[in-house]
């Protein structure tokens, strides 16, 4: 009988390996699940905030923009000011002819050439603000909630149209403008809720 004791107890010792083997590969696999959840969770908060960054810089440059008046410039800047005010936006050669127009108190003509190179830098920056968000939303659209990320597109679109719209001479209504910080206050819940942030359900709610 001490053979028949033997076997069982080399079965028992070798269901028991194989057990250890096989629960410390399902071990495995749900602490690597764990783990990519969790970069991903961590990737998706770090998405949607970036994502929320850039379009509030694009409304900052397309929906609200302060205009700054020309005049301050004739009152308040010598050369030098000028000189570093314009660099950011004109060609050197056009710097240059600033200068000597300041230089000869040609002050109205040198405040025409630089309203003129400044906004139309304003306005390709302000488009360039929502091809940023436009790409960085396509380009991370898989951490994006579906209705959420459709909220984005809807949005970037309007953004869009508002801006060519500008371009056309379309007067801007204060009903449209409020319209699009509707849109991105409504973004601004769904990311929340999304993201399980608490108290973000209370307009939801209402």
């Amino acid at each position: 009988m001490e053979w028949v004791v033997l076997i069982n107890t080399v079965i028992s010792s070798a269901f028991g390996i194989i057990v250890l083997v096989i629960g410390g590969r399902i071990n495995s696999k749900i602490e690597k699940q764990k783990n990519d959840y969790s970069l991903y969770n961590e990737k998706k908060h770090i998405h949607y905030a970036e994502a929320y960054k850039l379009l509030k810089e694009a409304e900052g440059h397309n929906v609200v923009v302060p205009k700054v008046s020309g005049g301050l410039i004739l009152i308040d800047f010598n050369t030098e000011d000028i000189d570093d005010y314009v660099k950011g936006f004109m060609p050197r050669k056009m710097v240059l002819e600033v200068r000597k127009l300041w230089d000869n108190n040609k002050f109205e003509e040198a405040r025409k050439l630089i309203t003129n190179y400044k906004e139309n830098s304003d306005k390709r920056h302000a488009e360039q603000k929502i091809v940023d968000a436009n790409n960085y939303c396509h380009a991370n659209e898989l951490y994006f909630e579906s209705g959420t990320f459709k909220l984005l597109l809807d949005y970037i679109d309007e953004l869009f149209k508002h801006f060519y719209d500008k371009q056309a001479g379309k007067q801007k209504t204060e009903e449209k403008t409020d319209d699009l910080k509707c849109q991105l206050e409504e973004i601004k819940i769904c990311m929340l809720d999304d993201l399980s942030i608490a108290g973000n359900n209370k307009k939801k709610k209402k």
